[in-house]
């Protein structure tokens, strides 16, 4: 069995077990102690399935499906299961026809041949990798559990696919930064503000950071976002001077263990994101999401001569392709360091 704990009072419930001596943590995604409690039940029952050695070895698609989606039902909302549903309806007729009754025969071939099928049903790029998405979360909670040994597809593949909105991506003009750091500079956010702007780091990123995440003049990130690398794996972001006076007073008096921004955990998931959108109508600014914040990061320091191999390091992507779609940058030309970051106006930058 496991147990159920919140990492801050009034914050989100999570769940913990242990397989072997390895300890598995899980969000429960809610702050309902009634709820947690709930979930625990059903949970502890797949634990102790996989204790026994009663897990299943051979894993029907449509069994895994409807635990899956009976896992989700109280959590999301009626419209997110209706289509959970229906995808989940559809990829189970496809392999049904292909002859793939279990999950653990599925392969990376069947994917494909999915793929294949809805692009030529006309469906978008968006609409297809959703629905990657929701198999690879499947497959995902029968590893946790224990009803699979290894993942069976072994190539996930990432669709390029095209925003609605293309004003909405992008960096943030040095114009831009200094209004939108003028209008935080008295608010809870101000802080936040400052880190997502010289760190690059993504909201989830920030919400775990740790005190003994904060190391002298650099901060340890987990890498939560790349697929290739296990969660617990850490990127180095050397911190801006702008940074170490308020990341100093953050840390001050905490324990090792204690998050540096808990606000994160008092306000709602979308707290930050809301900030920054209502500071950009209120200011004029076109809103181009928290992620914009990384993306100014970024073309900030490729402008400033900051190597690309440096850059990409710091923010975590996994190649020289996804760091260059931030600005159009000859590489022979990059050199620097992350000091020649700057969004003020009268600031001089010395130069080799």
């Amino acid at each position: 069995m496991g147990s159920i704990y919140q990492r801050t009072t009034g914050g989100t419930w999570y769940y913990q077990w242990y397989k072997g001596n390895k300890l598995f943590k899980k969000s429960l995604k809610t702050k309902s102690r009634t709820e947690a409690k709930r979930l625990k039940v059903r949970l502890d029952a797949q634990v102790d399935t996989m204790k026994t050695g009663l897990a299943p070895k051979r894993v029907g698609i449509v069994e895994a499906f409807k635990r899956f989606y009976r896992s989700k039902e109280p959590l999301l909302k009626a419209g997110t299961l209706l289509r959970y549903r229906e995808q989940l309806v559809m990829m189970k007729d496809f392999f049904d026809k292909q002859g793939v009754k279990l999950v653990n025969k599925l392969t990376s071939e069947n994917l494909t041949e999915y793929l294949t099928m809805r692009q030529d049903q006309g469906r978008s790029n968006k609409t297809i990798q959703e629905e990657v998405n929701l198999l690879k979360a499947v497959l995902k909670m029968l590893l946790e559990d224990g009803s699979l040994s290894e993942m069976p597809i072994k190539r996930w593949p990432r669709l390029k696919t095209v925003t609605k909105r293309p004003e909405r991506l992008g960096a943030y003009s040095d114009s831009e930064v200094r209004a939108l750091m003028n209008s935080f500079a008295e608010t809870e956010f101000n802080d936040l503000f400052t880190f997502f702007l010289f760190t690059g780091c993504r909201s989830r990123e920030a919400a775990s950071l740790r005190v003994m995440d904060v190391r002298g003049k650099a901060i340890s990130i987990r890498n939560h976002k790349s697929e290739s690398s296990p969660e617990s794996q850490y990127r180095h972001v050397e911190m801006h001077r702008s940074l170490q006076q308020m990341m100093k007073k953050r840390v001050r008096g905490k324990g090792p263990g204690d998050l540096v921004f808990p606000e994160m955990q008092k306000h709602s998931k979308n707290w930050c994101r809301e900030q920054l959108r209502i500071a950009c109508k209120s200011l004029g600014i076109p809103y181009r999401r928290l992620h914009g914040l990384r993306h100014t990061f970024v073309s900030g320091l490729l402008a400033a001569g900051v190597p690309v191999r440096s850059v990409m390091d710091m923010v975590g992507h996994e190649d020289f392709e996804t760091t260059l779609r931030y600005a159009h940058v000859s590489q022979e030309n990059l050199k620097g360091k992350i000091d020649r970051l700057s969004f003020d106006a009268d600031e001089k930058v010395d130069e080799d």
